[in-house]
Formats: C-alpha cells, sequence, structure tokens
C-alpha cells in the first residue's frame, strides 16, 4: 500500500507539471521569433527580414505588433531601404504613441506573466527606436521628420533618472545625463539622438539651436569632441551615422527566471568609448593593390554604447512581484511534494484523507506561480551595440574604408556614397558593420562593383541585361536602353520591350510586390525577383554590386 501511494503521488506530480506547462504555454501564444544570429554576423539583413516578414505573415500576434515591425524596419535601414524602413515604422510610430494598450492585460500579466502584455519595449528601447525612424527619414532626403523624431527619443528618456535596481545590473560607467545646456530642451544621457538632433538642425537652417544641442553632445560623449567639432563646422557633404555590433539580450535569471538580466552580445570596450578606423582610398584602387593610397584616416568614438544605455534607462516595475511569485512558487511545491510523500506513505489512510488533494492543489498554485514568474524575454534583437557619426567632404569617385576592428568583428568597404553638391542638404546613409567573428565576407571588402547598378553605372564586360546573361540588373529605363544600344546591344528593342521581358519572368521593381507591402523582396542577382536597389554606400548595395564572386544572369546574350 505504501509504495501505491507514492507511485500514486508521483503520477499525480506529473500530471499537474504536465498540465500547468500546457496551460501556461497556451496563455503565451505571443513567442518572440528570434532573427538567427547568424544572419546578422554575415550581413544578410535581408534574409533575416525575409524569414521575419514570412513569420509575421504566418503567424503575427497584436502583442508583438509593434516589436516585429520594429524589427523589420530596422533590418530594412541597416540593409539601405529607408523608405521602406519607414513603412514597417509607421505601425511602431502609432503603437509607441497609444495610450492605455495593456489596459486589458493588467491582470493578466500580474495572474500569469507580464508576457502576454502588448509590447512596448524598455525606455531604452523605444529611445532607440525613435532615434532610428529619425536615421531612415534623414537617409530618405527628410531632416524636418528627422528632427522631430530625436527630439521624442529624448523625451521618451526626459524625466527617467538611472535607479538603484538599474545600477545593480549595470555596469560602472552607466551614462549620467550633464546639467542640461542652454537651449536644450530635453535633459537625457542619449548622445546619439542629441547629435541627430543638432544635426538636422543644423541642415534646416537653425544655427542657434544645433549650436546648443552640439555643445550638449559634446558634454555627453568628450570622447567624440573631434567629431562633433566637425559636424558642428558643417564642413561635411556626407554623414555616415554607423551602427556596429548586437545590442544587449534580454534573459532571465535566478529562480524561476525572474530576475531581469541584460547580456552583452557584443561586449564593451574594458575602458573608453568603443573606435571605429575611416579611411578613404581612391576609385579603382583594389583592396590587394599595394600602390593604393589611403587617404583622410581618422579614428572615431562611439558617440552612443547602448550596452550602457540599455542599464541606464531600465523600467522593470514587476521586478518584485515576480521574485515573490518564484519565492512563493517554490515554498508552495516543496511544501506540497513534503505533504504528498508525508500523507502517500501513511501506514493508514482513510478513502476521504485529504492530504494528497490538499498537496496536489498547493503543487498545481506552487507550479502556476513559478511558470508566471519569468522575465518578459522579448526585446530588439538586431539593434547594434554602438553608434558612430562620420562626417566625411568630397568623396565621389571614392571608396570609403571603415573598420571596427577585432570587438565588432567587421571592415567595410563602401562605394557609391553619395557627394551632394555645394549648396545642397547633406546626405545621410546608415550602416550596420557585421560582427562577424572569422572576418568580414569577401563582398564586405572587395569595394568594386561588379553588377551593373543604378548608382555606380555599367561594369564590363557583359554590360547588358541580367536577364539576357548580362552583368546589368538596372531596371530598363529608356536611359538604360540608351547605354545598351551604345555598345551595341538591343538595337531596335525598346525599354517597354524589356520591361515587359523582366514581368514576363515575373520580376518587378516596386515595393508592393515584396514579402509584405512595403518590403522589397530578394533581389534578382541573388536568385529573387526584384530589381529595387538599396542607397549607394550602404551595406545591402555593396552585398548585391560588389560581390568578386556574382555570377552574370540566367539566360545566353540575345544582341
Amino acid at each position: 500500500m505504501r509504495s501505491a501511494g507514492v507511485a500514486g503521488f508521483t503520477g499525480v506530480v506529473l500530471l499537474v507539471s504536465a498540465a500547468v506547462t500546457a496551460g501556461v504555454g497556451c496563455a503565451s501564444e505571443n513567442p518572440m521569433v528570434r532573427v538567427p544570429e547568424h544572419l546578422l554576423y554575415n550581413g544578410r539583413y535581408d534574409l533575416a527580414r525575409e524569414r521575419l516578414a514570412r513569420s509575421v505573415r504566418e503567424h503575427g500576434t497584436r502583442d508583438n505588433q509593434i516589436l516585429d515591425r520594429a524589427r523589420l524596419g530596422l533590418l530594412a535601414l541597416a540593409d539601405g531601404y529607408p523608405e521602406a524602413a519607414l513603412v514597417q515604422f509607421e505601425p511602431v510610430v502609432e503603437g509607441l504613441r497609444a495610450q492605455g494598450l495593456n489596459r486589458n492585460n493588467r491582470l493578466g500579466a500580474v495572474v500569469l506573466n507580464e508576457d502576454v502584455k502588448v509590447w512596448k519595449g524598455e525606455p531604452y528601447e523605444q529611445a532607440a527606436l525613435w532615434f532610428f525612424i529619425g536615421v531612415a527619414h534623414a537617409a530618405d532626403g527628410s531632416w524636418d521628420n528627422a528632427r522631430a523624431a530625436a527630439a521624442t527619443a529624448l523625451l521618451v528618456l526626459q524625466d527617467l533618472r538611472p535607479t538603484d535596481e538599474a545600477r545593480e545590473t549595470g555596469s560602472s560607467d552607466t551614462p549620467q545625463a550633464p546639467e542640461r545646456g542652454a537651449g536644450v530642451a530635453y535633459d537625457a544621457a542619449f548622445a546619439g539622438a542629441t547629435l541627430l538632433h543638432a544635426v538636422a538642425s543644423q541642415q534646416l537652417g537653425l544655427e542657434t539651436e544645433a549650436a546648443a544641442y552640439f555643445e550638449q553632445t559634446a558634454r555627453l560623449a568628450p570622447e567624440a569632441s573631434q567629431q562633433i567639432a566637425e559636424l558642428a563646422a558643417g564642413a561635411y557633404d556626407t554623414l555616415l551615422i554607423v551602427g556596429s555590433g548586437l545590442g544587449p539580450r534580454r534573459q532571465g535569471v535566478g529562480p524561476g527566471g525572474s530576475e531581469l538580466a541584460l547580456l552583452a552580445r557584443t561586449p564593451s570596450p574594458p575602458a573608453g568609448a568603443p573606435r571605429l578606423r575611416v579611411s578613404l582610398t581612391p576609385g579603382g584602387a583594389t583592396p590587394d593593390d599595394p600602390n593604393q593610397v589611403v587617404s583622410g584616416g581618422t579614428v572615431a568614438a562611439a558617440v552612443t554604447d547602448f550596452n550602457h544605455l540599455a542599464h541606464a534607462y531600465l523600467w522593470n516595475p514587476l521586478s518584485g512581484l515576480r521574485r515573490g511569485k518564484a519565492g512563493l512558487g517554490e515554498a508552495l511545491t516543496d511544501a506540497a511534494v513534503i505533504g504528498g510523500v508525508v500523507g502517500a506513505t501513511r501506514r493508514e489512510r482513510s478513502a476521504g484523507d485529504p492530504i494528497l488533494a490538499v498537496s496536489a492543489g498547493m503543487l498545481l498554485a506552487g507550479q502556476l506561480l513559478q511558470f508566471g514568474s519569468h522575465v518578459d524575454p522579448r526585446y530588439l534583437d538586431v539593434l547594434p551595440q554602438a553608434v558612430f557619426f562620420v562626417a566625411l567632404r568630397d568623396v565621389a569617385g571614392r571608396t570609403v574604408r571603415l573598420d571596427t576592428g577585432p570587438v565588432g568583428g567587421g571592415a567595410v568597404a563602401l562605394v557609391g556614397v553619395p557627394d551632394p553638391d555645394g549648396g545642397q542638404p547633406a546626405a545621410l546613409r546608415y550602416v550596420q558593420i557585421t560582427p562577424r567573428p572569422g572576418g568580414a565576407p569577401a563582398w564586405a571588402t572587395f569595394g568594386q562593383p561588379t553588377v551593373g547598378n543604378p548608382v555606380t553605372g555599367a561594369v564590363t564586360p557583359r554590360p547588358f541585361p541580367w536577364i539576357l546573361g548580362g552583368a546589368d540588373a538596372r531596371v530598363p529605363t529608356p536611359q538604360v536602353m540608351a547605354e545598351y544600344q551604345a555598345g551595341g546591344h538591343l538595337t531596335g528593342v525598346t525599354a517597354v520591350e524589356l520591361a515587359n521581358r523582366y514581368q514576363d519572368a515575373g520580376v518587378t521593381w516596386d515595393l508592393a510586390s515584396g514579402p509584405l507591402p512595403g518590403l522589397p523582396g530578394t533581389h534578382v542577382v541573388e536568385g529573387g525577383t526584384s530589381l529595387i536597389w538599396p542607397q549607394g554606400g550602404t551595406l545591402g548595395f555593396i552585398r548585391l554590386a560588389c560581390d568578386p564572386y556574382r555570377g552574370v544572369g540566367p539566360l545566353a546574350p540575345a544582341d
């Protein structure tokens, strides 16, 4: 009888555990689909974007809409498509501005778990999103919207200060907001957003405001004072904003995963700010040319380290509740097991003995509390670790080489970087450097176009359409057709006829035909059906245009 009682109670334990696991799994139907890190390491933001878009299309939930669209926007921006990024950011802006999204989820967050809420992110994630929304607007040529987004990023952090709890989980160099300077409306330790606000104000002709924000940025990021001074002087035509590494990962540790930890995926330097080496080479110089001249070599310091910013602005209101639920759940589970074993091994038990029933109830309550005590695991897994601002001038026809060194693990050679004429607003490009531990892929450092494109033009040999076996993947406009025919190709064929040839093969060049509305699909040079090119001077552009091992189109040439 004693062994039968123990076996029976063991069965109850297993049954309760299975029921709780299944029940909690059903209650939390919004698991975050993580972006595979190996795609980020290899600079394949296109594949990461398409995989996430497919998941959103098939399994997207309201609770994760802001998070998923934010990540799609960040991936599109990193790949050189700011227009597509802004389309994805539209519901993000709406969600971040909305009040009361989780009004009906508060009880569920307390009783079940906090990941049943609509995700809006930690304050540092909200501020980071507004910053990158501003970067996308600036890359798209809208400096007024960039200024507004940068102001909102600072406003998000305006009234927050690092808490004791944040300092316990953070580092000794958690940033502090200095005293606000005259003419600065916001008091926040987010130097990247402050500097973007300064640059946008400068481009809009708001000189007094720009000067105040440049001064505030210098107080926030003294190690980047040289770059800040160059920007404040206005002696630049092009601005690169460079993201490097991978931002912190959110993870639950301790009993039941109830303690929040922000773990650095790309470690911050032990002292000082992350560094970026910048140099310019003449156009046409190959990476292995021993006679190439490198000019303008500088070392830039990061203006923002998200490992530090995340710890400075951490909102963790349910931490005490999670710890209490985990502790109480563990105590109830232990008491239930002890009571159940005692009841099951008693020599004399009546048919109505309540000990086993009480123990089973305690076990159920304890398991529910423990399962519901874990940290919400959702976070912006495509955020960079560090952000740099690089001012450039007279880059027409030149290759811009960037190298983050061993920390970021990436080097790139940018071609097609814009160089606006004097009197025009500065051009901005966002570049997210591949943090690949084994070194950058060949296309990232080659530095010469191997595919004809709308930024740097035709290439030789085979300067005719991709669909006809050539190495030119431009949209067939009348101007492009004139170039083909001047070289003796496609004489007598019109641009409309070639466009029909592409469209008959399923190739398009509008954003409506992507995996989600507003997102470009896989490019034709990578086996897809899109002719939409990223902006020149971005990582997506050089991946498509500068791969030394890139083949040519699928068909034989038809001259």
